[in-house]
């Protein structure tokens, strides 16, 4: 009779979470509706609903930027990373977000308020001796001092005097700044590359920037790099001007707003009454007094039935209806019903969300696959995932339940359909039903891979086959499973690879990696080794193939897969080819992540990763962020699930789909 697991408490749902695409927000609406709302609201959600990751505890929020958030609560500012774990303590009257490895922070003594910049580990970059700070951006921050502006480094140093009205953030390596009421251009250095004769001016984008001619008149054109005109000034003076993006760029003309392309041509006719620039390929545009989405062609996407609305940022928009905000995806589904009070943009997977007077973060749903949580879980494999409860390890099929009574003192993995546990001090093997194949015998054992096991026994380690039979007798420090027809095996302190007759092929040379990291095992002909604590690539012959350049790994090791593979540099991660050279293939952009577990360059399976904080996510293969790193603990997907941990807890999720 199969074993029955208790239920595990429920997870606080988020508005919305488990419902379908009509949600309570409905019994508000009149049957006066116009069609084109009931169909914004009968749009099928294409992606992950949203809940709360973390609860709305906080006076304030702002976004997540390069893994923390600044958060208030009880009129003082600190920083949490995404699983509301204090990084920096709320000691600040006003924060920004990092910015460059950097954030802007406030210290009130008194009625005097000054400004310095904290790594993100809590300490000072710059004492807090300023009047007003910016964020950092190509190295350089801005400084307010005695009323005027100026710059400092990355070293907490003065890089451009303070002698500016107003500066404004680098961009492609020139920033705007204000002297004498006029506003112009300055390189890295502080001198003027366009002097001061605008009465405007807003950063370089792609290659152009908007400026506003002197004068209350003055009309809104874009000059390039040498400040020639390259789009005539003939807008509307808004109240902010635009940058390009994606090649366009909103502008006003006559009261109206469009787009237009590179050379001033209009791209989208001037025929709305706002907007916003594009982003991932649309723009909400107003007519009226409601709001939609309209895409480069200038064809309406999401019809306008907003009263207001944000840009789409990872795949996600907020908008406002009924007097309250909730999100949508880029088909115009709702993902979150319209509940909140306030709402910001979604940033490293979490967007900040008001719901009464208190702040939280709102995220892409992780419901548990299971109504069950365990004290400890393994990934699923070949059907079955060994979890832990009670201090006993059991399995459990891809329904949750348990696969047979049998429990063991401690679990592995299924491989080749046998799987090494313990009973008392001893391990052996069992088959998919619980039934004992290979008794328990064994101080120690590892998983199957091309029909051989390693064991140990009397303090060594060897390989049995599986009957139980020695195929390489117990004689290794320590072994690990075959590869390509070779096995890592440990003599003394160094790493060498043996045959499965148990002949050594590979003299042992190598590092032993750290305790928690995988073994560099064979992959497309090449393993992963380390030499003089650097990571270099060998052939089956244990020559040299790739010079050991590279950092070590940390966990999982690096291999090939389609002729590259992923290591670690001082510049972060790269892919490499089989001579060694750094490919130009896109990577994940996660600046704060510490470590990476990855399939391949182009492929399309999520990415978990940890942060320099400790925290664990997920991503794909782009680089968003799909799941911020919001676990304690957590294992890459295999077979449709990924087991996580909060709190002492494990449970399964299956991964949430990106949204359109």
């Amino acid at each position: 009779m199969k074993r029955k697991l208790p239920e595990a408490p429920g997870l606080r749902p988020g508005p919305g979470r488990g419902r379908g695409p009509l949600h309570p927000v409905m019994n508000l609406i009149t049957i006066n509706l116009t069609m084109a709302m009931l169909l914004v609201f009968a749009a099928p959600a294409s992606g992950a609903r949203l809940e709360w990751l973390l609860e709305p505890v906080y006076d304030q929020a702002a976004q997540f930027s390069e893994g923390l958030a600044a958060v208030k609560v009880k009129e003082m500012w600190g920083y949490i990373d995404p699983r509301g774990k204090w990084i920096v303590p709320p000691l600040f009257s006003e924060a920004k977000s990092f910015r460059g490895g950097f954030a802007a922070v406030a210290v009130k003594n008194g009625e005097t308020e000054k400004w310095g910049f904290l790594t993100p580990q809590g300490k000072f970059l710059a004492a807090p001796l300023y009047e007003a700070a910016g964020s950092f951006s190509e190295g350089l921050a801005a400084v307010r001092s005695q009323d005027k502006w100026g710059y400092i480094d990355t070293k907490g140093q003065p890089a451009i005097p303070a002698s500016f009205d107003m500066a404004g953030e680098f961009y492609q390596g020139r920033a705007a700044a204000a002297s004498s009421g006029t506003h112009g251009f300055i390189d890295a250095r502080g001198a003027w590359i366009l002097p001061p004769r605008y009465g405007e001016a807003w950063p370089f984008v792609e290659g152009r920037a908007a400026v506003r001619e002197w004068g209350m008149d003055g009309k809104i054109g874009f000059v390039g790099s040498e400040g020639e005109w390259i789009v005539a000034p003939r807008f509307d003076a808004t109240f902010r001007g635009r940058v390009f993006s994606g090649g366009l760029a909103g502008v006003m003309l006559h009261g109206l707003w469009g787009f237009i392309d590179h050379n001033g041509g209009w791209a989208v006719e001037p025929l709305y009454d706002g907007a916003w620039s594009f982003s991932e390929g649309l723009a909400a545009v107003r007519k009226g007094q409601k709001w939609g989405y309209i895409a480069t062609s200038g064809r309406l996407e999401i019809e306008a039935v907003f009263d207001d609305a944000m840009s789409f940022s990872e795949g996600i928009a907020g908008v406002k209806f009924l007097d309250r905000w909730g999100c949508i995806d880029r088909l115009g589904a709702w993902v979150a019903d319209p509940v909140y009070t306030e709402l910001q943009p979604f940033s490293e997977g979490l967007a900040p969300a008001r719901s009464g007077a208190r702040w939280g973060y709102l995220g892409r749903g992780l419901t548990p696959l299971f109504a069950v949580t365990f004290e400890g879980a393994r990934s699923f494999s070949e059907g079955l995932a060994a979890v832990s409860y009670r201090g006993r390890k059991y399995y459990i099929d891809a329904k949750g339940q348990p696969a047979f009574p049998a429990s063991f003192e401690n679990a592995s993995d299924f491989s080749e359909q046998l799987a090494a546990v313990a009973s008392g001090d001893r391990w052996g093997y069992i088959d998919p039903a619980g039934k004992w194949v290979v008794p328990p015998h064994f101080e120690a054992a590892g998983p199957f891979r091309e029909g051989l096991a390693p064991v140990r026994l009397k303090n060594r380690w060897g390989y049995i086959d599986k009957k139980g039979i020695w195929a390489v007798r117990n004689q290794f420090h320590y072994a690990w499973p075959f590869s390509e027809g070779l096995a890592a095996v440990r003599q003394g302190d160094r790493v060498g690879y043996a045959n499965a007759k148990g002949g050594i092929v590979i003299k042992p040379r190598f590092g032993v990696p750290r305790p928690e990291a995988e073994i560099g095992s064979f992959s497309e002909g090449l393993a992963a080794v380390l030499i003089g604590g650097k990571t270099g690539f060998v052939d089956r012959r244990g020559k040299e193939i790739v010079k050991p350049v590279f950092l070590p790994w940390q966990t999982a090791a690096p291999r090939f897969r389609k002729g590259s593979a992923l290591v670690h540099t001082n510049r972060g991660p790269r892919y490499i080819d089989r001579g060694g050279k750094l490919l130009e293939t896109p990577l994940p952009s996660l600046p704060h992540a510490a470590d990476f577990y990855f399939t391949g360059p182009g492929g399309g399976e999520l990415v978990l990763f940890q942060s320099a904080f400790g925290g664990w996510g997920y991503a794909g293969a782009g680089g968003k962020i799909v799941v911020p790193p919001v676990f304690d603990a957590a294992l890459p997907f295999r077979e449709g699930s990924a087991a996580v941990a909060r709190k002492g807890r494990w449970w399964y999720i299956k991964p949430p789909r990106e949204n359109p």
